[in-house]
C-alpha cells in the first residue's frame, strides 16, 4: 500500500512539474554574451508564460520528459516530431511591447534565443550603423546596449583607459591612421564624451544579412491581416519569412513576383511579427541576421534572472 501511495505521489509530482513547464514557467540557459551585460553569458533565467499566452508545444517531443516517459525508439520518432498542435498557444493578457526580453524559438525551430523586443507589429524600422530607429525616431530602452565604436581622441592613451574602464579594446587603421575600436554601451559613451578628449567617435558602418536596399530602406514590421506591397528593393527582407513562416512560395525573376506560382506582388500576412536584437549588439545573431520572428515562435518573457 505504501509503495502504491509513493508511485502514485511521484506520479502526481510529476505530471504538476510538467503542466507548469508547459503552461506556468520554464527555466532557460542563456549560452552566450549576446544579451551582456543585461543578462550574463552562462545565466539561468526564469520565463513566465502567463502574460503572452502559453504556447503549445508543436509536438510531442517538445512536451518535458516525453522522450524518456515513453521509452522512445526510432521508429516512434515520426509520430513525435509531427505538428500536431500548429503553433497553437492559450489566451494571453498581453502581446510583446517594445523593451520586454523574451525567450523564442529560433527560425529553425531547433533553439531557444534570448533577444529584446525592439519593434513590434506595425511600425516602421531601420538600422543604420548598429543604432535603430523605430517610426523615424532612435529609441533606446537600456543604457547598457553595447554597440561597437570606432574612437579616436587628443593625445590620450585611451587603450589603457579602456582596459581598466570598458569591456573590449584594439586597435586598426582607418584612412592610414591607428584609431581604436572599442564596445561602449550608452553610458560608457556618454562617459567618454564628458571627458573632453574625443576627436572623433563614430559607430562604423555595416550591412547585415536582411538590410534591404537604400531605396527602401524602412521596412514595416507586419502585422496579421497587413497587405505589402513586395518589390525588389525589399524582397530579401519579406521573402525569407513568408517562405518560413506563412508556408507560401515567393519568388522572383527580372522583374515580377509570384506567391504559390501565381503573379503577384501583394501578400497579406497570416502572423504578427516583431524585431528581436540583443543588447551586445557586436556579439549578437539576431533580427538583423535571421530576419522577423512571429508571434507563433515566441515562448515568454523574462521572470528573473538567477
Amino acid at each position: 500500500m505504501k509503495v502504491r501511495k509513493l508511485i502514485l505521489s511521484f506520479f502526481i509530482m510529476l505530471l504538476f512539474t510538467i503542466l507548469l513547464r508547459i503552461f506556468m514557467v520554464e527555466i532557460f540557459w542563456v549560452p552566450t554574451a549576446s544579451m551582456s551585460p543585461s543578462i550574463d553569458e552562462k545565466s539561468y533565467i526564469i520565463v513566465e508564460k502567463v502574460s503572452y499566452g502559453a504556447l503549445l508545444p508543436q509536438s510531442i517531443n517538445q512536451i518535458p520528459w516525453a522522450n524518456t516517459l515513453l521509452l522512445i525508439s526510432t521508429k516512434f520518432e515520426n509520430f513525435l516530431i509531427k505538428d500536431r498542435w500548429n503553433g497553437k498557444r492559450l489566451p494571453g493578457r498581453s502581446k510583446p511591447v517594445k523593451g520586454d526580453v523574451i525567450v523564442f524559438r529560433d527560425p529553425s525551430n531547433t533553439l531557444y534565443l534570448t533577444k529584446r523586443c525592439i519593434g513590434v507589429p506595425g511600425e516602421r524600422i531601420s538600422i543604420f550603423s548598429d543604432i535603430w530607429y523605430c517610426d523615424e525616431q532612435e529609441r533606446n530602452f537600456s543604457k547598457l546596449v553595447i554597440n561597437e565604436w570606432i574612437v579616436e581622441t587628443k593625445h590620450f592613451d585611451l587603450t589603457s583607459y579602456f582596459k581598466v574602464n570598458f569591456v573590449k579594446c584594439n586597435s586598426e587603421y582607418l584612412d592610414g591612421e591607428v584609431v581604436d575600436k572599442v564596445h561602449l554601451n550608452g553610458k560608457q559613451v556618454n562617459e567618454l564624451k564628458a571627458l573632453g578628449i574625443l576627436k572623433y567617435l563614430k559607430a562604423p558602418k555595416r550591412k547585415f544579412n536582411l538590410r534591404v536596399e537604400d531605396a527602401a530602406s524602412i521596412i514595416k514590421i507586419p502585422a496579421k491581416g497587413d497587405t505589402v506591397v513586395i518589390n525588389m528593393q525589399n524582397y530579401q527582407f519579406y521573402a525569407k519569412i513568408i517562405n518560413q513562416f506563412e508556408v507560401k512560395e515567393i519568388l522572383k525573376s527580372e522583374n515580377d513576383i509570384y506567391i504559390d506560382g501565381r503573379l503577384n506582388n501583394k501578400y497579406v500576412f497570416e502572423n504578427d511579427y516583431y524585431f528581436l536584437l540583443g543588447d551586445n549588439r557586436s556579439k549578437s545573431i539576431d533580427s538583423r541576421s535571421f530576419g522577423l520572428i512571429p508571434f507563433k515562435n515566441i515562448i515568454g518573457k523574462i521572470l528573473y534572472v538567477l
